[in-house]
């Protein structure tokens, strides 16, 4: 008898829960699956658990384009070192590294021996000039008056030239250095006066100071670069495109940069230049364009950031679309879940097979399956329900077979010869 009452109770709790009149029956754990036919039938209150959302298949314009790998370098032409022109000992030191300069700011001050000499020797070309021109003078008159033989004149007067030629290499020096005209003429106005002078070392150009590993007191040689200083308002961008894509970019291609640095960010541009020639160990080519910081007192984009470059390489018209959080994978196939029926008690959804096309950005493409502008696919929660969809065997579609070219041949023997493969390289 009790095994009886067992029974009729078992059989009770087997069946399902009856829904009102004109919806199908609701599961009693929420969900209901149906892996044969694909129909999902899930609760409002599994629906709210799992926070299913839905978007709506439509029509896009999209863009072909290829994926390249990018890497963001200095501008050689941005890119400034400073040193020396003499040797000498560091005075006074202005600035350290990550400091912004500007075009012919001072960075530091060297008193320089030579520097020494080099006005000793326009104050010594100075004053012989000035002697030889008041020698010429006298010199001339004797010669008219036949004190002194005319040689003598001519001699004082080559003289003159010498001394002038001499000042005149002194001043070509001096100015050659950078150093004031102002005082150089000081010099040259009173040369018996030693002005104290110190070799300025200033910035050629505007940019932020990377590095200097000078300290006051330090001797340095003109072979040395005491200052290293980058102008950042621009970087250039280098883009390492595959080798079968290489034919497909062009100069004025748009493309759009992501880089790790900033994954929500994406910044545009075009391609200046394309290089001639691919790299003999990876097989890339290399293409280049230039980015603008918006301030090159605080750049954004810095040398070494790196990231991935959709390069676009033009409109393939209008297609019908789906967010890739909609695609799920199961092993070959891929499919969406598409929600046919959505009431206030339960929602229905049907596994749809789909085939897959260009991708660009959150958006993919529809080549295949049943899927029309207007159906409504699941976006939110949709790998979690379609684990329940998940094969123990191996079994694609017909969309999918096509897609992948799958053939099926009977097995059978045969003779293989030996071969080997070898890379080739195109050399010039």
């Amino acid at each position: 008898m009790v095994f009886v009452m067992l029974l009729l109770l078992f059989v009770a709790f087997s069946i399902p829960a009856t829904a009102h009149e004109g919806h199908k029956p609701l599961p009693t754990s929420g969900m209901e699956v149906n892996a044969e036919t694909g129909k999902m039938v899930l609760t409002r209150v599994a629906r709210e658990t799992l926070d299913v959302q839905t978007a709506e298949v439509g029509p896009q314009n999209l863009s072909q384009s290829v994926l390249a790998y990018g890497t963001l370098v200095s501008p050689w032409n941005r890119h400034a070192l400073v040193s020396s022109p003499l040797s000498g000992r560091i005075a006074n030191l202005l600035v350290v590294p990550g400091e912004s300069v500007k075009a012919g700011q001072l960075l530091a001050e060297l008193d320089s021996p030579d520097l020494k000499l080099l006005q000793m020797e326009l104050r010594n070309a100075s004053t012989s000039l000035a002697l030889s021109v008041k020698l010429a003078e006298s010199t001339e008159a004797a010669s008219r008056s036949g004190a002194i033989p005319e040689s003598r004149f001519i001699e004082a007067t080559n003289q003159v030239e010498q001394n002038r030629a001499a000042l005149e290499i002194a001043r070509a020096k001096w100015l050659g250095l950078q150093m004031s005209p102002e005082t150089l003429e000081a010099i040259l106005q009173s040369p018996e006066t030693l002005i104290p002078q110190r070799m300025a070392l200033v910035s050629p150009i505007d940019g932020i100071v990377t590095h200097t590993d000078l300290s006051v007191g330090k001797v340095v040689n003109p072979k040395e670069h005491l200052f290293e200083v980058l102008n950042l308002s621009t970087v250039w961008l280098k883009v390492g495109v595959l080798e079968k894509d290489l034919a497909k970019v062009a100069v004025d291609q748009s493309f759009d940069l992501t880089l790790t640095a900033y994954p929500g960010e994406t910044f545009s541009g075009k391609l200046d230049v394309i290089d001639q020639r691919l790299d003999a160990v990876t097989h890339l080519g290399t293409v280049w364009a230039t980015l603008s910081n918006p301030t090159s007192e605080s750049p954004r984009l810095l040398p070494g950031m790196s990231g991935q470059v959709q390069l676009r390489l033009g409109d393939d018209g209008s297609k019908v679309v789906v967010p890739m959080t909609a695609v799920i994978r199961d092993g070959a196939e891929r499919f969406v879940l598409v929600e046919e029926e959505q009431t206030q008690v339960a929602s229905t959804y049907q596994k749809q097979t789909v085939v897959l096309g260009q991708r660009m950005g959150d958006l993919i493409e529809l080549r295949g399956g049943n899927l029309f502008p207007g159906d409504r696919v699941v976006t939110r929660g949709s790998h979690e329900l379609g684990s329940f969809f998940a094969k123990g065997v191996l079994r694609v579609s017909d969309e999918t077979a096509r897609d992948i070219s799958l053939s099926v041949e009977p097995a059978t023997e045969l003779t293989l010869s030996q071969t080997i493969t070898v890379d080739g390289l195109v050399d010039v």
